[in-house]
């Protein structure tokens, strides 16, 4: 057993600089948000950038959780350990869920001020 969770483990070790080649698209570019509060548009502006970001570091930590709840899961075997591994999974279902809220929510306050403006 141990040999086969051993060459798992050198297996996986492997393939991980072929995740360097994924491309990534969509992230959200520039730094601190230059819009001014004056204004509402700017406000929701500030705010729709502000939930971008948190929602790329959520997706982040929450890919992160489901790798460390999977290698929980896998070298538990049958053990103690997979309740914690299921939790970490719920949890991780459960902020990526408000995260998707969160961004929805903003977005369509963000396009109704805009188009009603």
């Amino acid at each position: 057993m141990k040999r086969i969770s051993l060459v798992l483990a050198l297996l996986l070790v492997s393939l991980m600089p072929l995740s360097s080649l994924a491309q990534v698209t969509g992230l959200p570019t520039g730094g601190i948000p230059t819009a001014s509060f004056t204004t509402m548009t700017g406000l929701l502006s500030i705010i729709n950038t502000l939930i971008n970001w948190f929602f790329v570091i959520v997706l982040v930590f929450a890919v992160i959780a489901f790798i460390w709840a999977g290698f929980m899961y896998v070298f538990s075997w049958g053990g103690g350990d997979t309740k914690a591994a299921k939790d970490i999974i719920l949890y991780a279902i459960i902020g990526v869920i408000i995260a998707v809220l969160a961004k929805s929510f903003v977005w369509f306050a963000y396009n109704l001020a805009t188009n009603a403006l």
